[in-house]
């Protein structure tokens, strides 16, 4: 398998009407991060999901397309709690012909040797749809990597685990199986988290982060993105802060 290099960027929560919500210019902050990533080099970019502020917006997966558009890059893209899967298919169709279409807006792609793949929780939960469709290519590529919005199983943010976590933790931890390696967004904090030997890295937000030691909503101003390295010696992953 060759070296394969994934810049993981979460939750830009994107606006085109509010210019600037909790006063936070989400606009520049994406593209900063965009151009800390594209000077750091990658093969992939991943962006897991909560791609609008609030509400879906055509004119939004627009924008963030043209900003995702620069030579020698590739991209995909996953749906969050706050975007809208067809919407957002219309504008990142699952078209390539090295992608296969899952349920919701999944994907699954093989790169340079490696299985990744890229399940929906859009919904707030693992789906049976995906969950079936997903243990299909585990049972053939059982040491495939996944990218998610939603962690798998509460996370140790008493904000998020109290009023949104993923619905089903259960049902995720039976599906995903010992050993899975999953990606994922949604928490706007930076950790690692083992549980039934599953680990779960969580990718900082490039709009804000939440406090992990509060059980209310309190921002703290930074911004990242998680770079992972595939090789054959193992996974490497460095957080940058921007």
């Amino acid at each position: 398998m060759e070296r394969v290099t994934i810049a993981h960027v979460s939750d830009p929560h994107i606006s085109l009407t509010e210019e600037m919500p909790y006063g936070v210019d989400v606009k520049k902050n994406f593209l900063d991060v965009l151009d800390h990533v594209h000077a750091t080099g990658c093969d992939l970019i991943v962006v897991t999901g909560d791609l609008c502020f609030r509400d879906a917006s055509a004119r939004v997966y627009h924008w963030v397309r043209e900003a995702l558009e620069r030579p020698g890059h590739r991209f995909l893209v996953l749906a969050g709690n706050h975007d809208d899967p067809r919407i957002l298919e219309s504008v990142f169709p699952l078209t390539a012909p090295d992608l296969a279409r899952g349920p919701g807006y999944s994907w699954w792609i093989r790169i340079g040797g490696w299985e990744i793949g890229g399940l929906d929780t859009s919904e707030g939960r693992i789906t049976s749809e995906v969950a079936a469709w997903y243990l299909t290519h585990r049972e053939r590529s059982p040491s495939s990597i996944l990218f998610t919005h939603y962690p798998p199983f509460p996370c140790g943010v008493p904000h998020m685990d109290r009023n949104y976590a993923l619905a089903n933790p259960r049902e995720a931890i039976g599906i995903l199986g010992e050993g899975a390696l999953v990606f994922c967004g949604h928490y706007h904090n930076d950790r690692v988290v083992v549980r039934e030997g599953i680990t779960a890295f969580l990718t900082p937000s490039t709009f804000f982060q939440i406090d992990p030691h509060s059980e209310d909503l309190v921002a703290v101003h930074t911004r990242g993105w998680r770079e992972i390295v595939l090789t054959l010696e193992g996974i490497q992953t460095t957080v940058h802060w921007v």
